[in-house]
C-alpha cells in the first residue's frame, strides 16, 4: 500500500483539487453518505461557577446530495458563521437555511449555522 501510495502522490498535482475542477467532473453525481450534526449547547457546573459549553450531536439517518450541492452547502455556511448574510428587517431565520434535493427527489432545508455536514467515505 505504502508504495501505491507514493506513486500516486507523485502523480497528484493540486490544480485537478480544486472547487471547480471537481464539480466539472463530479458536480451533477450524488454522494450517499452525509451525515448531519446539530449544534448544541449545555451548562456545565464546576464549583461555585456555571459555563455554557458548545458541542455537535449527530442525528440518524443519512443525507445524499450532488457534489455541487454540497459545495454550494459549504459557502453558506462560511457565509452565515461569518455573519456576511444580508439580514432583512423582518428577519425570521431563513436567511440561514440551505435547500437541497436528495437523489429521491427529496427537498430538506437545513440551518446552515446550526447543523454542520460531513461527508462520509469508506476506503
Amino acid at each position: 500500500i505504502t508504495v501505491i501510495s507514493e506513486g500516486l502522490a507523485d502523480e497528484i498535482n493540486a490544480s485537478l483539487w480544486t472547487k471547480d475542477y471537481i464539480t466539472g467532473c463530479i458536480g451533477s453525481e450524488y454522494h450517499h453518505k452525509f451525515r448531519a450534526f446539530q449544534k448544541q449547547s449545555r451548562a456545565v457546573t464546576k464549583g461555585d461557577s456555571t459555563t455554557m459549553i458548545e458541542y455537535h450531536e449527530e442525528q440518524s439517518g443519512w443525507y445524499s446530495m450532488k457534489v455541487a450541492s454540497y459545495f454550494e452547502y459549504l459557502e453558506k455556511r462560511r457565509s452565515v458563521q461569518g455573519g456576511q448574510q444580508e439580514s432583512s428587517e423582518s428577519s425570521d431565520g431563513s436567511e440561514k437555511l440551505f435547500r437541497f434535493e436528495d437523489s429521491n427527489g427529496k427537498v430538506h432545508c437545513i440551518n446552515a449555522e446550526e447543523v454542520s455536514l460531513v461527508s462520509c467515505c469508506n476506503f
